[in-house]
Parts: C-alpha cells; sequence; structure tokens
C-alpha cells in the first residue's frame, strides 16, 4: 500500500448512447455466424483493499492501495473523511493490480483537516480482463462527456476516470455504469476556468464472470446531500459501483464510490452533494452495484 501528497446525462440517455455505440459492432459482423458465448465462470479470490492517507490540511491529496498476490484490480472507489462536497476528486486511476485516487480542496480551500481512502477489489485475473481507456476533446468548454466501451463479448466489471485541471474548479458528476460500457461526465463549476482541460474514462473489462449482474437502485430526490445503496442478491458480492447524478449541472459533485458487507449482504453506495451556494435546480443520485456469484 502506498500514498503520497502533493501541495447530466440521465441512465436513459446513456443506455440509448450505448446502443448506438453497440449498433456498430452489430453491423459489422455480416452474415457469419456468430460465435458461441463462453460459459462463464467464478471470479476467484474477490476481496476488498483499502488504504487511508493521514489526516492533514494539505489541499490536494493522493493515495494507492495494491493489489495483495498478483491479483488484478475488478473494481474501484474512494472516500473522504470527512465526507464534503469541497473536496472534489480529481483522479480514480485503474491499474493493473493498484488503484490510485486524487483528491483536493475546491479553489476556496476548506477549513478542517482530512483524509483520503482509496478502495480496490481484487481477484485472481478472469478470462478476458482489461482495462480500456478513452479521453474526451481537450478545450476549454464547461461540460465533457467521455463514453468507454468494453471489447465485444465483455461485460463492465468496473470503472474510473482522470481529469486534467487541477485548480479545484472541475466537478464530477458521472460515473455511470452501463452492461458493456462506462461514461464520465464533468462540468466546470460555477465560477468556470480559463485552462484547457479533458477527462479520461477507464472501463475494467472481462468475460462475463459467473453470476454477474448490473443492478442500479431505484433513485430518489434528495437534497442538499445524499446517498443512494443498491444491494447485490443472497450469495453474491459487490465489486464496484458507478454513480449517475441528474440535474447536477457542475453544482452538484460525487463525493465516494465504495463497495461494502453489512448483516451478511453486499452493497453498493454513491455519495453526493450541492456546493456551497447549492443548487438552483432538483436533482436526484443514481448507485449502480455490478455484482457476481463468489
Amino acid at each position: 500500500m502506498r500514498s503520497s501528497t502533493n501541495g447530466n446525462s440521465s441512465q436513459k440517455r446513456f443506455h440509448r448512447l450505448v446502443q448506438v455505440f453497440g449498433a456498430v459492432v452489430v453491423v459489422t459482423v455480416g452474415a457469419a455466424s456468430p460465435a458461441a458465448a463462453a460459459t462463464p465462470q467464478q471470479l476467484i479470490g474477490a476481496e476488498r483493499v483499502s488504504y487511508t492517507g493521514a489526516s492533514s490540511a494539505l489541499a490536494r491529496k493522493s493515495a494507492t492501495v495494491d493489489c495483495p498476490n498478483g491479483k488484478v484490480v475488478v473494481g474501484a472507489g474512494w472516500t473522504t473523511n470527512p465526507s464534503s462536497p469541497e473536496l472534489l476528486v480529481e483522479d480514480l486511476i485503474p491499474a493493473a493490480d493498484s488503484v490510485t485516487a486524487v483528491v483536493r480542496e475546491d479553489e476556496t480551500g476548506y477549513s478542517s483537516d482530512w483524509s483520503l481512502t482509496v478502495h480496490a477489489v481484487c481477484a485472481v485475473r478472469p478470462p478476458g480482463w482489461t482495462i480500456v481507456p478513452n479521453l474526451s476533446g481537450v478545450d476549454s468548454s464547461i461540460y465533457k462527456q467521455v463514453i468507454v466501451d468494453c471489447p465485444p463479448d465483455t461485460v463492465l466489471l468496473g470503472g474510473g476516470f482522470t481529469q486534467s485541471d487541477q485548480t479545484g474548479q472541475v466537478v464530477l458528476t458521472d460515473l455511470n455504469f452501463g452492461s458493456t460500457a462506462v461514461s464520465v461526465i464533468a462540468y466546470e463549476d460555477d465560477t468556470g476556468t480559463a485552462l484547457l482541460w479533458s477527462i479520461f474514462g477507464h472501463a475494467i473489462c472481462a468475460d462475463e464472470p459467473l453470476g454477474w449482474e448490473w443492478i442500479p437502485s431505484t433513485n430518489q430526490t434528495t437534497y442538499p446531500t445524499t446517498s443512494e445503496v443498491s444491494s447485490c442478491p443472497a450469495g453474491k458480492m459487490a465489486i464496484s459501483v458507478g454513480g449517475d447524478l441528474d440535474y447536477a449541472y457542475g453544482e452538484v459533485t460525487l463525493k465516494g464510490l465504495k463497495t461494502f458487507s453489512y448483516g451478511g449482504s453486499d452493497y453498493g453506495m454513491a455519495l453526493a452533494a450541492e456546493d456551497e451556494d447549492g443548487a438552483p435546480t432538483a436533482w436526484d443520485l443514481i448507485a449502480e452495484v455490478v455484482c457476481v456469484s463468489v
């Protein structure tokens, strides 16, 4: 485990976009007979690991957690303590055997000490496992979206993102999971930034594991702060969770994503809150958990 410090699209809209991208794959198949789908295999050795850096007043913090025993990353997340919309996530980067998160205070700063925790779910490398990146445009527009598709015949296990702005003025509103793709959306905040900036999306993909399910929560409109939880069926483990914020427009931020066990069941949780000025319209949050048999 390592640490270092240095100083809205709706779900329905996303699904339509995924269907459009997916149609390209169907057309290219032509008249050829489709290959038989691989028999789903159990995800072996899945476990959660986390690392929490020191609590301090430093404005920007990063933390990395490593997978043990040669395992690969199948899910990623982060949380802060305290959980505040003034602590903006810049990066959640899944690598082959580690996850790195970077969080910084917004442009007006945060008045108390705080700490960053990075979460990973690791497992023995499943068949077809890969991490796919995709980059948005690089410009000064106030809104950016990037969609990352998994390779054909694979499903989404988890996701991440990277954004280039380090001024505390770019707000993540969506790390939105679909069954075979992830959509990342970010906005500039109320004051905007004159800088050019971009976002990367990262999709963790593999052949469909045994018992794989993608389960969104029943969203609710709750503000100025809320959390949404989506549960896995009995006997299944939550390996990752996405967050879909609707009507956020840079004035509501995702402030944490994590999976956890409680009372013999597994869950995925997404957290969000309005900024210091509040949001002028009602907004809602959906948590999207990925579950597998273990």
